[in-house]
């Protein structure tokens, strides 16, 4: 009885706990390792910057992934401004969305916030998640102070994050850096003795013999 337990009976209850379990494990691993991710580009309009000047910066976020029923949740987009640059009021603008991918973005106190979603099929809601193929791109302004030295470097970055899992996790970042150039002061032009003699008034005929010399000497 004891040997047919160990031969038989034993191994059989084994195999269906594990094949009980197989779903559950295949499940998790699906859910952590999705293939679907966002990622982020930025630039900026110019390299260099003078103090009081503008700068004109473009993010943009990319939704990727191998299967079109895949979807990603709570995709946030952030983006804060470096101490020097300040962000002009009304310039964010969130365009050539494909898919119809929308996003609640607002500039506060320096940061570009941006919560991505989509809207429910009857159109009465939002849905904060993301599908593989669609794509956003946000726009803005900053001015740069113009206390600034020249050669300062202003470094930002854009980072987009999802909350998929427990806790936000970073899915990619992009930085973008402009160098202040403080404009050349200008320095006196050499005046010719010719510019400096006299012209005319009083000294005009005195003016004119010392420009002669001036040309003979």
């Amino acid at each position: 009885m004891k040997n047919l337990f160990k031969r038989k009976i034993l191994p059989t209850v084994f195999a269906i706990l594990m094949l009980a379990a197989t779903p559950a494990i295949a499940f998790a691993d699906n859910e952590d390792g999705s293939a679907i991710t966002a990622s982020v580009t930025k630039s900026a309009d110019v390299s260099t910057v003078a103090p009081g000047g503008e700068v004109s910066y473009t993010i943009n976020v990319n939704i990727t992934g191998d299967n079109e029923d895949d979807l990603l949740y709570g995709v946030l987009v952030k983006d804060e401004l470096p101490v020097g640059l300040e962000y002009v009021q009304g310039s964010l603008e969130c365009k050539d969305a494909i898919d119809d991918l929308k996003a609640e973005a607002s500039f506060t106190e320096g940061v570009l916030t941006a919560q991505l979603y989509n809207i429910s099929e009857n159109g009465d809601s939002k849905e904060y998640n993301v599908f593989p193929g669609q794509s956003i791109t946000f726009t803005y302004r900053a001015k740069a102070d113009t206390g600034l030295v020249d050669g300062k470097i202003l470094t930002n970055t854009a980072v987009v994050t999802s909350d998929t899992s427990d806790a936000a996790k970073e899915l990619d970042s992009s930085a973008v850096s402009v160098t202040v150039t403080a404009p050349d002061k200008e320095s006196p032009s050499d005046k010719s003795t010719l510019d400096e003699s006299p012209k005319c008034g009083d000294n005009f005929l005195l003016g004119w013999f010392l420009e002669l010399i001036g040309i003979f000497a």
